[in-house]
């Protein structure tokens, strides 16, 4: 387990069905982030993303959808050539979840994986599970600042049950 796969470690996950993450997206006005809490961000353009990110006034839940957003437009540069008036740039996006908060379930790396999935559908892109699994460590260490390895990630964008060795350059094994 953890901190295996930080290490070089071999892991076996289990990918729980009783607990889960998704997210929702469909078409809005404007470009708007929401998790559930009283308080919405709303932005009327994607590239507010990174400032929007680092606001005191941005919930745990949102600045996970934009490290996801984040990294998601990092994977798909071709997305950023959009014109402004694109109607899949206006989505809003919101997630749920019954994951319990801060107890080692990785719930926040479910919230990111479930926000990249929605993206893809969105966007009409595909990612491969070790493509989403990448994106989603990278949303949490790169953007979020997040110590994390990558076995959460993993069983959460394959699913099932995974036998991971990281000491190995190309990743899990079931």
């Amino acid at each position: 387990g953890n901190p295996s796969d930080v290490y070089g470690g071999k892991t076996l996950a289990i990918a729980f069905q009783n607990q889960f993450a998704s997210a929702h997206i469909e078409a809005a006005e404007q470009f708007t982030l929401a998790d559930g809490a009283p308080g919405r961000l709303d932005f009327a353009r994607p590239d507010t993303l990174t400032r929007a990110l680092h606001s005191p006034k941005a919930s745990t839940g949102e600045r996970l959808l934009l490290a996801a957003l984040i990294r998601f437009g990092a994977r798909f540069p071709q997305l950023g050539q959009l014109p402004s008036g694109d109607p899949r740039l206006q989505f809003s996006l919101q997630f749920q979840t019954t994951i319990p908060v801060q107890v080692g379930l990785a719930g926040s790396s479910a919230i990111i994986v479930a926000a990249l999935r929605a993206l893809c559908h969105w966007f009409s892109v595909e990612l491969a599970p070790h493509a989403i699994a990448e994106t989603a460590l990278a949303a949490e260490t790169e953007e979020l600042h997040i110590t994390a390895g990558p076995m959460d990630r993993v069983i959460q964008a394959f699913g099932g049950v995974l036998l991971m060795d990281f000491a190995q350059p190309h990743g899990p094994h079931s």
